[in-house]
């Protein structure tokens, strides 16, 4: 984790700014959380295939703004491990009904060129819930440090 930090920190200090960092990578793995009525956490957290993180915090949540840091390999091996091993391409890409007020979660996977996006709205199989838990897990596992996206 301190070479994590360090890394983060050099890359900073170089001058590249976050969407310098993440043009040349691609999304493997995203959650987005939209508002709902009440005081659901609004944020997204993008990982790139260059290992970087990107977490915006907008409404509920306990860091609001941009935020960068940048994951071991090791981690980043487990979370595509996860979503391979989850069936994530063989899901449904909507889990929805015509209930009020819940939450839309999206989810988004990219691995060996192919791609899902599946919309969770309800009634979605506890394995992506998993995946879910274990992103929004990242922010109690690592240091972030607060950018601004340029």
């Amino acid at each position: 984790m301190k070479y994590s930090r360090i890394l983060l920190v050099l890359i900073f200090l170089t001058g590249c700014s976050v969407t310098q960092q993440t043009q040349n990578a691609n999304v493997v793995i995203s959650v987005q959380k939209l508002p709902c009525l009440g005081n659901c956490p609004v944020y997204k957290v993008s990982i790139y295939s260059n290992q970087l993180v990107i977490y915006e915090g907008k409404e509920n949540v306990s860091k609001t703004g941009v935020y960068a840091m940048k994951l071991d390999k090791q981690k980043f091996t487990e979370l595509q491990l996860a979503f391979l091993q989850s069936g994530f391409f063989e899901m449904e890409d909507v889990y929805s009904a015509q209930i009020m007020d819940l939450q839309t979660t999206y989810l988004y996977f990219n691995y060996d060129g192919k791609e899902k996006k599946i919309l969770d709205y309800y009634n979605s199989p506890e394995v992506l819930k998993d995946l879910v838990k274990m992103i929004e897990d990242l922010n109690e596992l690592y240091e972030w440090e607060k950018v601004d996206k340029k």
